[in-house]
């Protein structure tokens, strides 16, 4: 049988998804019981595996299953330590997948504001990662800018060409991706429901017990995400679009999700999940007040039932995190201090890892030398110098306002999911960072470059006027 025979009676984008996910799932099992056992095999069978995945999706012509494939897999993070400069499986992923995406970017035309702001951003990274104190380290955090902006063009190509295209099973292809990322959180949250249990042969001892980190390498980038998935399930809960299986399936893993980020008392999370729903009630309310009383309906019930069903312990230590001042606020304090400090002397930035560095030559900056001052904007400054800064800023402020815009002149709910969890985004920089592990930079990716999508054109069909005159001078020719 031919290619094309192939991809004539198989054009369904969502089962190639299905089928890559399940290649990677069996790279991850291979990947973590090799690290389990300490086998030098592991990084050589994920990089067998996932080549595998993206010859599936070459040969079927499906981006949407690649870019369906990267979402389910990045919050399942492992060691890929074999392989210089690719420390995890989601840096492996962004490497063996850029091809891909570059392909589909390149042949799409660009826009000259997020153009420009991407091309500021990656200059003034490279630029200043030459005159970095520890330049080849630099160096390695400007290549993972780069994968990123080639990822974030990719998926912004992808997610244009997929809007509005209604897939087998009567689903847009931007709603199939939500549902990746919302099926990898929820494995990445019953991966932490196992390791709190004490079964740690998948997913190996947390960081800094009895704090649960799952897949990721720290707890409160393991909170961040499932925030960011929490706030996807919710939101796509009001989603009339979605039939009833499918939402039988969100309503499911949005309860997993949801239970294991209350038990992982994180306040920048709940910061997170707090602010991407008011933005998303706002707009509901003005564009469709019912489904804004079933949002308000969903997230009460919720609430309550984490109220009723979280440990008795647990939630009275997380409300004293949020009504007391913790130890480590003192730290966190003295980190953002010296972070805008050196922001402020440096405008060509540090580079990546600079921070630290930059802290363990002068100790009086601050109480302890951590790798990041716990504040994003900061450290993105540092990163990639006052030039790069700007330029993100004004990238990110594109778009916000082009989901949110979208949002109240024509409701879609692709553009509310990306557009509240960019604003939840945004706030929870002011207290935290997370991109020092590369899942959480590359979900960030996933939000703003479903934000910056835009609307869906519809184009007036062109061809009856055409035919109408056509038809009158047949008829005058012959008659």
């Amino acid at each position: 049988m031919s290619i094309k025979a192939i991809n004539r009676r198989v054009d369904r984008p969502h089962v190639f998804a299905v089928v890559c996910i399940c290649f990677g799932l069996l790279g991850l099992v291979s990947l973590s019981l090799a690290s389990t056992a300490q086998s030098t095999g592991s990084a050589l069978a994920y990089s067998i595996l996932l080549p595998a995945c993206v010859i599936i999706c070459a040969l079927y012509r499906h981006p949407l299953a690649a870019a369906c494939l990267v979402a389910f897999l990045v919050p399942l993070n492992y060691p890929t330590t074999q392989i210089p400069f690719l420390e995890t499986s989601t840096e492996l992923l962004l490497v063996v997948f850029t091809p891909l995406f570059l392909r589909s970017w390149l042949s799409q035309r660009g826009e000259l504001g997020r153009e420009l702001a991407l091309t500021s951003m990656l200059l003034s990274g490279g630029l200043f990662a030459l005159i970095a104190s520890d330049s080849e380290l630099a160096a390695w955090g400007f290549i993972r800018w780069v994968l990123a902006a080639n990822l974030l063009l990719g998926l912004i190509a992808i997610l244009r060409t997929e809007r509005g295209t209604i897939r087998a099973g009567g689903m847009a292809g931007d709603r199939i991706f939500w549902l990746a990322i919302l099926s990898g959180a929820l494995i990445c949250a019953v991966f932490g429901i196992r390791q709190r249990a004490g079964a740690i042969v998948f997913v190996g001892a947390p960081y800094k017990p009895p704090n649960i980190d799952s897949t990721f390498g720290f707890y409160s980038n393991y909170t961040a995400y499932l925030a960011f998935a929490s706030v996807v399930g919710i939101l796509l809960l009001v989603d009339k679009k979605l039939g009833v299986r499918t939402r039988t399936y969100v309503l499911v893993s949005t309860c997993v999700v949801v239970s294991q980020l209350a038990q992982g008392m994180s306040r920048g999370s709940i910061l997170f999940v707090a602010i991407a729903l008011l933005v998303a009630l706002a707009v509901l309310a003005v564009k469709s007040p019912g489904r804004s009383l079933s949002l308000l309906a969903i997230s009460s019930i919720g609430v309550l039932a984490v109220y009723l069903f979280t440990p008795p312990r647990v939630l009275e230590e997380f409300t004293l995190r949020f009504i007391q001042d913790q130890g480590g606020d003192v730290y966190r304090s003295s980190l953002q201090r010296a972070g805008w400090n050196l922001l402020v002397e440096n405008p060509f930035g540090l580079g990546f890892g600079g921070f630290v560095e930059a802290l363990r030559s002068d100790s009086s900056r601050a109480y302890v030398a951590l790798a990041h001052p716990h504040r994003l904007w900061t450290e993105l400054g540092l990163e990639l110098g006052w030039i790069g800064l700007v330029a993100i800023c004004v990238l990110i402020g594109i778009a916000l306002g082009r989901s949110l815009r979208t949002s109240l002149k024509q409701l879609n709910m692709s553009d509310l999911i990306a557009g509240a969890c960019l604003a939840g985004f945004a706030v929870q920089g002011w207290v935290d960072y997370f991109f020092f592990e590369t899942s959480n930079l590359v979900g960030f990716v996933f939000i703003l470059a479903a934000s910056l999508v835009g609307p869906l054109k519809r184009v007036a069909p062109r061809s009856r006027t055409r035919d109408t005159r056509s038809n009158t001078l047949r008829q005058g020719v012959f008659s």
